[in-house]
């Protein structure tokens, strides 16, 4: 081989070296390649960052109106609440205003809720009839709570019994009530705040029964 053919063949080796063919390969990746992983991790680290404050906007926005559904539940209701305990309250008041036939049937009704263990037969010895009940339908003005009579019905069973035993230890005693010389009863029909009266007590019809029995023309008014 000759010198010329050996230059033109390093010549064309220094070609290839130096050829731009596109495909030229920085071998210098160190700092670029750290630069590329740093700036990757910021890249995400500021999409979370600005990804999390929509999210918990977001968030507290649904907690509000969740809440906010839930008072007007509560407030609806506390007020349909109200609305029944207003309607029993003014249907309870409204009872001694009632024909007697329909007290009747509302006492007897409350009987039943009161001895639910008791029989039949055994609830018609508490049952008040047509003719024990005195209509005060006529009886217009607004009617509040009475003190004609203050005593509660098992205050009046206690008398009853104190009474009986006195008068067996002293018949010449002063004072005496049995159960046979009562012959009317006034039930106070005051309701309550609570919606309690002496018609919601198994004592009063306890103590009607035993009334009645002993005197079946006792006489019943509702005030």
């Amino acid at each position: 081989m000759s010198i010329t053919e050996k230059k033109e063949k390093s010549e064309r080796v220094v070609d290839v070296e130096g050829l731009d063919d596109g495909l030229a390969v920085d071998y210098d990746l160190s700092e670029n390649e750290e630069g590329t992983e740093i700036n990757g991790e910021a890249a995400e680290d500021v999409a979370e960052e600005q990804g999390g404050e929509p999210e918990e906007e977001e968030k507290k926005v649904n907690e509000e109106k969740t809440l906010g559904k839930k008072r007007k539940v509560n407030e609806a209701q506390k007020s349909k609440k109200k609305q029944k305990m207003e309607f029993e309250k003014e249907s309870k008041k409204g009872l001694s205003s009632e024909q007697t036939d329909i007290i009747v049937e509302k006492l007897s009704s409350k009987i039943r809720e009161l001895f639910p263990q008791l029989s039949a037969l055994e609830l018609a010895d508490y049952y008040l009839n047509k003719s024990n009940v005195v209509d005060t339908n006529d009886f217009t003005p607004e009617r509040g709570l009475a003190r004609v009579l203050n005593a509660t019905p098992s205050r009046v069973d206690k008398i009853l019994e104190i009474s009986k035993m006195d008068h067996e230890k002293n018949p010449e005693v002063g004072f005496s009530l049995k159960e046979d010389e009562i012959s009317a009863v006034v039930l106070d029909n005051y309701v309550d705040p609570k919606l309690r009266s002496v018609l919601e007590c198994a004592e009063t019809f306890e103590l009607l029964k035993k009334l009645k029995t002993a005197n079946p023309a006792l006489k019943v008014y509702l005030y």
